[in-house]
């Protein structure tokens, strides 16, 4: 399984310039798939079936980005596709690794006879807040896939977050 159409649909989405390579955007979607998504819903993006914007069953990535609907019990679900939300994750970590590649420190003011140089943290806030929707998204992804699989949860003894405290 190649993750080419996910780095595209990334693309799209953020609009990522073009003369980003392709190698460090599949390493991010790598990484996304294996330490957040299976993470979050204890598999990968490819396990996952088409219907809920999975790679199980097809390698393609519809066009529709935020809007997917599956049918459960009679009942509706409108929710994000796994897509969508592994290119968020993807992203975030592309991120997190441009800005350790980057040597500016800061917007440069030029004054009289010198520059200062003032610290820009807006990559940090950014990928916080791409993080921040895919969280919620994965969130809302897990009950549904939940619901598909009839299950009460898939990662029972997980909790959603990260870090634990033990006193």
């Amino acid at each position: 399984m190649t993750f080419n159409d996910i780095v595209n649909k990334m693309r799209s989405i953020f609009e990522i310039a073009t003369d980003v390579k392709d190698a460090p955007l599949l390493k991010a979607v790598q990484e996304a798939d294996k330490l957040d998504v299976m993470e979050a819903i204890c598999s990968s993006i490819s396990n996952i079936p088409s219907e809920l914007g999975g790679l199980l069953d097809s390698n393609n990535v519809p066009d529709n980005d935020f809007d997917m609907s599956v049918l459960i019990n009679g009942k509706t679900y409108t929710f994000v596709p796994l897509y969508t939300i592994l290119c968020y994750y993807a992203f975030t970590r592309y991120l997190q690794s441009s800005d350790q590649k980057s040597t500016s420190t800061g917007f440069k003011i030029q004054q009289f006879g010198n520059s200062i140089v003032i610290p820009d943290d807006r990559l940090n806030r950014r990928w916080e807040a791409e993080k921040g929707k895919a969280d919620i998204f994965i969130e809302q992804f897990k009950k549904v896939l939940d619901l598909y699989n009839k299950k009460d949860s898939c990662c029972e003894g997980k909790k959603p977050y990260r870090i634990m405290f033990i006193s």
